[in-house]
């Protein structure tokens, strides 16, 4: 199987796992939270971005209503509606998107931990991209987390 249909099968299987969810465990569980942004993820893969917007947009309502303002997940999902955003073309609404998960995620974890060195890393490729290596070295230099002693 090619890639793409590797793709199309991994969005198969997200619906099923996700429809399963939403029916046992209802639409503001973690774990169904968890399996729309799985779902966005595979469809941003596969570059069906209307529907990946659409989930998205809907994931993060659903979390702004379910979590607390300083919960990472809030900040998380925002990063994957981010980088969908960017490969769509809508660099503008991208950027606010990512900058507002990369400071969220500063503000509930901390600058060291690992999703926001993540959305730190999606910040300097987005820069990068967009011809702009000044923006992309501010991120660059996000600290490595703090061996444990």
């Amino acid at each position: 199987m090619n890639e793409q249909g590797k793709s199309a099968e991994a969005v198969r299987l997200h619906r099923e796992i996700l429809d399963t969810k939403l029916q046992v465990l209802g639409q503001e569980h973690p774990k169904t939270l968890s399996s729309m942004n799985g779902l966005g993820q595979a469809l941003t893969d596969l570059e069906q971005f209307e529907e990946a917007v659409s989930i998205f947009q809907r994931l993060i309502s659903l979390a702004d209503e379910t979590y607390a303002e300083s919960h990472r997940l809030r900040y998380s999902f925002r990063r994957h509606y981010g980088v969908c955003l960017h490969r769509m073309g809508r660099t503008a609404e991208a950027e606010e998107v990512l900058l507002e998960s990369y400071l969220g995620l500063t503000d509930s974890v901390g600058a060291s931990h690992d999703e926001t060195r993540q959305v730190a890393r999606q910040l300097v490729e987005f820069y990068e991209a967009e011809g702009r290596p000044e923006k992309a070295a501010e991120y660059r230099a996000v600290p490595v987390v703090n061996p444990v002693r």
